[in-house]
């Protein structure tokens, strides 16, 4: 079974608002990774993530970190309750065939 779901890519960013949270119907929210860089160290940062994860929380979307580097970053998000990350912590980007061998 393969499963798709919608989400609101690098909320935070330039292209995405708060009316698209409102107007459209997804499942998930991918957090800007300029949002995560310095999480750990600038308070307003931290804010605007935490804030961001809460908002999800309460709209029953799902929640993505994109751009999770640093072990801080992670311990920052886990701390919050941001159940998803994805970056170069993790692993690194990869050619199609690696994915295709994941899904398969």
């Amino acid at each position: 079974m393969i499963w798709v779901l919608l989400a609101i890519l690098i909320f935070g960013g330039g292209g995405s608002s708060l009316e698209a949270l409102r107007r459209f119907e997804f499942d998930a929210v991918k957090i800007d990774p300029s949002l995560l860089r310095d999480v750990a160290r600038e308070p307003r940062d931290a804010s605007i993530v935490r804030a961001v994860v809460r908002l999800g929380f309460q709209l029953g979307f799902g929640l993505i970190a994109e751009g999770s580097e640093r072990a801080e970053q992670l311990e920052f998000l886990r701390y919050h309750r941001c159940p998803l990350a994805q970056g170069h912590l993790f692993a690194p980007p990869g050619p199609p065939e690696v994915v295709d061998s994941i899904l398969a």
